[in-house]
């Protein structure tokens, strides 16, 4: 795990408050933005892959595709660094709310059409913008939909975009090689799968199937 406490202060700003939760590329704390009322969640790199040729390139490369990104169903990427110790951070938007992975798991594996629709929809305006700017997500699944409750009904942030590709000219970041396979593969098409080079927002399309099918 990261070395953060509780008490923490990264970036002399963001003081940790405490643990959010373990993935496999990083460990996601909440913290609070000064004095202030604020939130935030950052996620460091997990130790055990600091040395990998391609996972810390791979890591900063989710803040730089959400940095492109002009949509309101993404998160938002704030700033960027490394702890004392040389270990890379993420500071992003703190999410109130559950991943879509733990709605369907209390649905027993059904939700209402309407619901669906309504999800599916901010998901795709997601994917949509994402596309108009040259950015794949390549890792789209129930667990990086985060869906967060408001006034007007549920309101869904796609998160992870941590082994995105950015085809954006001028802005292409060579992290991966021909034959590599990133991503879930219960929501890759066979092209990914294989490991093809030039793959594009249909690897992305193929998994939100996949996910409505769910």
């Amino acid at each position: 795990m990261a070395h953060l406490k509780t008490g923490d202060v990264v970036a002399g700003r963001y003081r940790v408050e405490r643990l959010l939760g373990v993935g496999g590329m990083g460990t996601v704390f909440a913290a609070r933005d000064g004095d202030t009322p604020r939130m935030v969640a950052i996620k460091v790199l997990n130790e055990v892959l600091r040395q990998h040729p391609t996972i810390p390139k791979r890591f900063l490369q989710e803040a730089k595709a959400a940095s492109l990104l002009a949509t309101p169903h993404a998160v938002k990427v704030e700033a960027t660094g490394d702890l004392a110790d040389g270990t890379p951070f993420i500071v992003m938007e703190y999410l109130d709310g559950v991943d879509l992975a733990t709605i369907v798991r209390g649905g027993g594996g059904r939700l209402p059409v309407e619901r669906v629709l309504c999800l599916a929809d901010q998901i795709a305006a997601a994917l949509q913008d994402a596309h108009a700017r040259g950015v794949l997500h390549r890792d789209l699944k129930p667990e990086n939909v985060f869906v967060i409750p408001s006034p007007s009904g549920e309101f869904v942030k796609v998160v992870d975009f941590g082994i995105s590709k950015i085809l954006a000219p001028g802005s292409a970041v060579k992290i991966t090689v021909t034959g590599t396979t990133v991503g879930t593969p219960q929501y890759m098409p066979m092209e990914q799968l294989r490991g093809v080079k030039d793959l594009d927002g249909r690897v992305d399309v193929y998994a939100l199937g996949i996910l409505l099918y769910e």
